[in-house]
């Protein structure tokens, strides 16, 4: 939450346009298909059953590491 307000700025995504691209795919896969599942399928147990999502959750975090 805190990267959000740093990396939408205009200044930083002028700055570090690289880091901002890569943070905006993160975000964009977090609201997209992590909460927007999460949502479809309320019963966290059902949700966390899919593995995809623990790769997708692993992905970004790497992702985010190199921010």
């Amino acid at each position: 939450m805190y990267l959000e307000a740093v990396f939408t700025s205009p200044d930083i995504k002028k700055s570090l346009p690289v880091e901002g691209e890569e943070f905006a795919r993160v975000d964009t896969e977090w609201k997209e298909n992590i909460m927007a599942k999460a949502t479809s399928i309320p019963k966290v147990i059902n949700f966390t059953k899919n593995q995809k999502i623990l790769e997708v959750l692993c992905e970004c975090e790497l992702r985010l590491e190199t921010v």
